[in-house]
């Protein structure tokens, strides 16, 4: 069973670990390896929408039927995980994305309305200011009346903003404008599958368009090459340690906390 709460003291245990024993360590955090992740990060990098100064994204998923277990009736994990606990989905790409991390968060939830009975916490919501100066929103829901199921995110800058589509046909279609294109008087849209267009065959076999083949194979090729992970035990704690911080923030009426930084004093 996975603990209901990651505790900040804990996730420090996991970095001693991994220093101590050498080993290596990635988090498997499909959501970065979207088609749409590298479309941006091209778009980014060339640009087109200025300087990154504020983003959002929303995970928000009905997993009422999975909160208690249909053998035994006994409440799972899930009921008690605070949503915000669960960020990485939303936050990975968009660290991922500008090469940031978040420096302080504050969160507030809404408590447990929509399944009393269950006790779970339906939505909680997290912001937070990055080293850079961005400012960034995560919503997570897991008790909550909706249909079907969204990943959504958004990225503005100086000269523009990138953003996937929303209901009632989400996905990772993404909408961009930028005030570099001339004439441009509103976004244009790029499709952009689930799938990676040079994917081999097998790597439709996850349950995530080809996101965890391209994640699994990054993950093997450091351990063969000895290269440091992609998503290593650093950028791990960068994607999971603010929403810990912006969990505590909402037990404290939405108090200031300050985000840890797990990685080694230069």
């Amino acid at each position: 069973e996975v603990p209901a709460a990651m505790s900040l003291d804990e996730c420090e245990e996991v970095v001693k670990a991994v220093e101590r024993t050498g080993r290596k360590y990635m988090m498997a955090e499909n959501c970065c390896y979207f088609p749409f992740v590298g479309v941006w990060r091209r778009l980014v990098e060339a640009g087109a929408i200025g300087r990154p100064i504020y983003a959002e994204a929303e995970y928000v998923h009905d997993c009422r039927p999975l909160m208690r277990d249909p053998v035994t009736g006994e409440l799972t994990w899930r009921a008690k995980l605070p949503p915000i606990l669960y960020p990485t989905h939303s936050l990975g790409p968009l660290l991922w994305l500008v090469g940031d991390r978040c420096r302080v968060a504050v969160g507030l939830h809404t408590g447990s309305n929509v399944a009393p009975e269950l006790g779970a916490i339906d939505m909680e919501v997290g912001l937070f200011k990055t080293g850079k100066g961005m400012v960034i929103k995560i919503l997570c829901g897991f008790s909550v009346a909706r249909e079907p199921a969204l990943l959504y995110w958004s990225l503005y800058g100086t000269k523009g903003f990138l953003e996937t589509r929303r209901a009632p046909r989400p996905g990772y279609d993404t909408f961009a404008y930028s005030e570099e294109l001339p004439g441009a008087s509103g976004p244009m849209e790029i499709p952009v599958s689930t799938e990676h267009p040079k994917a081999p065959p097998e790597a439709r076999l996850g349950g995530h368009g080809t996101a965890e083949w391209f994640m699994v194979d990054d993950f093997v090729r450091a351990l063969v090459e000895g290269s440091t992970p992609p998503i290593d035990v650093y950028t791990a704690m960068d994607f999971t340690a603010p929403g810990i911080c912006a969990h505590l923030s909402a037990e404290r009426g939405g108090e200031p906390v300050e985000v840890p930084n797990f990685r080694p004093r230069r």
